[in-house]
């Protein structure tokens, strides 16, 4: 069985000693990396595990955004911090630094797809638990934020669509997903009781559509015919899929990982990993043959 190695950031100031965590306010989460020898098959081998949080046990690690097998982004929470902040950490440097850096929490960093040095993140100011806003933070200089979207409710994740237009999942007691404009305040609600993750590629949006408590159905929307194709169920509690460049979709259950047969609209087990730690595998992104996940611990 291989071992899972740990990447430390010895870094001064990263870890608060002395607090403990607040776990009511969000899970304790950790960031694995896992190199998959044949990704583009239906049945998996790997040869490298990784866990790169574990400067910051028993607190949230989450979000990632790769930038390269080696940089990515995170968000995080340090032990005995009550915000989040988002993380740039590069395994070749061995180092990391806080890009957001204020009193507010920010939350599901990315690149904006059209300004390589500008980071959208979602916004929560302090002491508020109304606004949740779309907004860009300069990677470089870190100057005044850019308001992109702020009144089109309460953002939890986004994806850029087109020119100045987004697919956002607005929080609502039905979870919706609406096309918002940077221009106007109006948002197209498309879709409503959907799960948290969902992508955009090739003018299409995959998402999952939380039809019952007990039935969730991965589904492609095509804007265009304003029309849903069923993928597939989805694995038992699981809301989170991984999109990849070669247009697999990836999905993970417990220990397990998943890839979407969509011939036969059926999930097919490619790799479940060896390990009693790793106790549920969500928010999985990737680069090549890499392919980083979060791992709920409670």
């Amino acid at each position: 069985m291989l071992r899972i190695f740990i990447k430390f950031w010895f870094l001064i100031g990263f870890l608060v000693s002395g607090f403990e965590p607040n776990m009511a306010q969000l899970p304790t989460t950790e960031i694995y990396r896992i190199r998959i020898n044949n990704i583009v098959d239906s049945s998996w081998n790997f040869d490298q595990i990784l866990l790169l949080s574990g400067n910051n046990p028993g607190a949230y690690n989450n979000q990632v955004y790769p930038l390269s097998a080696d940089h990515f982004l995170a968000t995080v929470q340090l032990r005995g911090s009550d915000q989040t902040d988002i993380y740039e950490f590069d395994l070749d440097e061995l180092s990391i630094r806080n890009l957001s850096n204020s009193p507010h929490s920010e939350y599901s960093p990315r690149i904006h797809p059209q300004i390589k040095d500008l980071i959208t993140v979602v916004r929560v100011p302090e002491a508020d638990t109304i606004t949740q806003s779309l907004v860009g933070i300069n990677k470089i200089n870190q100057n005044k934020p850019i308001d992109l979207l702020s009144h089109h409710g309460k953002i939890g994740y986004y994806r850029f669509f087109s020119e100045k237009k987004w697919v956002c999942f607005i929080v609502d007691e039905s979870n919706l997903l609406a096309f918002c404009n940077e221009d106007n305040e109006v948002r197209k609600v498309f879709a409503s009781h959907i799960g948290r993750s969902f992508e955009v590629k090739n003018g299409m949006i995959y998402f999952v559509h939380k039809i019952l408590d007990s039935k969730w159905i991965l589904k492609k929307y095509d804007p265009i015919t304003e029309r849903a194709e069923i993928l597939a169920d989805m694995p038992s509690g699981t809301e989170d899929f991984y999109l990849t460049n070669t247009n697999q979709i990836i999905c993970g259950n417990g220990q397990t990982f998943y890839l979407l047969n969509p011939v036969e609209h059926r999930w097919v087990k490619t790799l479940s990993l060896p390990y009693p730690q790793i106790k549920q595998i969500n928010r999985i992104a990737g680069f090549g043959d890499y392919l980083f996940f979060v791992n709920v611990l409670e």
